[in-house]
């Protein structure tokens, strides 16, 4: 059976290149749609886009360096722009060559970095300054071997540069930015590739030796991690360790390839969880328009790696489409329409635990109208993450008592002189009975102070019931005849614990 022929994609455009990494196109000749198949620092080659670095733009050497642009059919030149730019469009449009400006908030590591993303399909040309060739650097201490990044395509996206001695097939891809095409052609009419791109463990290749796993983000195969082993053989755990190196390498690639548009909105609606501003129409749509939150955090309440924090917000949007989604304290939350479908929440939370071996708790706010309102509705949002939810998936509503119970916690924790401290005398009396205490105390509350039916609730006598009662208020000071030492004695009782005393 023939190898199905992979399709070249669409070159990158100044103005897609351009929204990436938030440059200001100050000429463009060509138009704002000219290709732009590299991105280079001061080396000239055609297509390519330039990064002018270092470079003052009213210099001789910037001048010069235009000319050679155009000469050479370079795509354009970056440089950060001159308080006047009116000289450097003129001598621009005079050479025909295009020229953007980098903002004074960007680096250029990171204009590289996020040009280079945004090259082809997200498969940036290895080079100076990429983080993913920071990370196959460190992969390739961790795995000791030479490490190689691939795309689903076999384009080479990152590769070790450390002193591991290469093997002719290494050299042939770090040569031709991508697998050869010999090789390429044997995994597939073999089924080696398909073996692969459905393996959960690292997969051994022959002829050279080397050990190959998909880089995932959810259902999706970004690429491939490929390990070549120092001298004949693979190091001890090398095997066992590709698979966290891969996790980590997957969530660099999802982060980096993010479009600018997205990236723009995940700090804009962060921005507004913290109170630091108003997302505004960068979500989309009308300053006034309804829109819901949505939070996710795991169910031991653990803190989100980075790495499981990124995988997280790519599920989150592959599969909710939301006007945004960021990282926010513990959590990860994202902004949609009123009208979602309670369902795909469902079916994202069961993914992540299959997919991503994360079990999470989702939170559906209020909906709530105008922008204005995403920092309130953030916060309801962080607390009701906070309480006990029994449920994978859950209303905001559905835990309103607990909200309710879980401010005043908070104040109490900070002032612990509001409360009576008839626990806190309870744990100094008799520490190794005090769930105990506590859970006759909750069964006598949640009874209506009916010492019968609390006693059925706890399968105790009547008799013992009434000793419990007795002998905790005997320890603790609190008189259970007073109806004001009784409101104080289960609003101590509900606020220390996490999900308000429900039984």
């Amino acid at each position: 059976m023939t190898a199905p022929c992979l399709s070249s994609p669409a070159p990158a455009t100044l103005a897609a290149l351009a929204e990436a990494a938030e440059l200001e196109i100050l000429a463009a000749p060509a138009g704002a749609h000219a290709p732009v198949h590299a991105v280079r620092i001061g080396d000239l080659a055609p297509g390519a886009l330039v990064l002018a670095v270092g470079l003052d733009p009213t210099s001789n050497q910037f001048t010069r360096l235009l000319t050679e642009a155009a000469e050479t059919g370079a795509a354009g030149v970056v440089t950060r722009r001159p308080a006047d730019a009116t000289w450097v469009q003129a001598r621009a449009r005079h050479l025909g060559i295009a020229v953007l400006a980098l903002p004074t908030a960007l680096t250029w590591d990171e204009a590289l970095t996020r040009t280079r993303a945004a090259l082809g399909s997200g498969a940036p040309e290895p080079g100076i300054g990429d983080p993913r060739s920071a990370l196959a650097d460190a992969a390739a201490v961790a795995l000791g071997g030479a490490v190689d990044i691939t795309d689903h395509h076999l384009r080479l996206v990152a590769y070790s540069a450390l002193d591991h001695e290469s093997d002719d097939l290494r050299r042939a891809t770090v040569v031709a930015r991508r697998v050869p095409d010999d090789l390429e052609q044997r995994l597939r009419t073999s089924g080696e590739l398909n073996r692969i791109t459905h393996a959960h463990a690292p997969v051994l290749l022959d002829e050279p030796p080397r050990l190959v796993t998909p880089l995932r983000a959810g259902p999706e195969v970004l690429g491939y991690l490929w390990l070549s082993p120092v001298g004949a053989t693979f190091g001890p755990g090398a095997q066992a360790g590709m698979t966290d190196v891969a996790r980590a390498v997957a969530a660099t690639l999802v982060r980096t390839a993010t479009p600018g548009r997205d990236r723009r909105a995940a700090e804009a609606l962060r921005e507004a969880l913290s109170g630091s501003s108003t997302p505004g129409i960068l979500l989309g749509g009308r300053e006034d328009d309804a829109f819901q939150l949505v939070g996710f955090r795991l169910r031991d309440r653990a803190a989100l790696s980075e790495v499981d924090g990124a995988h997280l917000e790519h599920l989150v949007a592959l599969r909710l489409s939301p006007l945004a989604v960021t990282r926010w304290g513990d959590g990860v939350y994202a902004m949609v329409t009123p009208s979602i479908d309670t369902g795909l929440i469902t079916d994202l939370v069961a993914r992540s635990a299959s997919q991503l071996g994360m079990k999470l708790v989702a939170v559906l706010g209020q909906p709530s109208h105008g922008r204005s309102a995403v920092s309130q509705a953030g916060r309801e949002l962080e607390r009701a993450l906070r309480v006990e939810a029994h449920q994978d998936v859950v209303s905001i509503m559905d835990l309103r008592t607990q909200c309710i119970l879980h401010e005043p916690g908070e104040l109490a924790a900070e002032r612990p002189h509001l409360m009576p401290g008839y626990l806190r005398r309870l744990a100094e009396t008799d520490e190794p009975r005090l769930d105990v205490h506590r859970q006759t105390l909750q069964a006598y509350f949640d009874a209506n102070c009916d010492m019968a039916a609390a006693a059925r609730a706890l399968y105790v006598h009547r008799n013992t019931m009434r000793y419990r009662l007795r002998r905790l208020q005997e320890l603790s000071g609190m008189d259970l005849e007073s109806p004001l030492d009784r409101l104080l004695a289960e609003l101590e009782l509900r606020l220390s614990t996490p999900d308000g005393g429900a039984s």
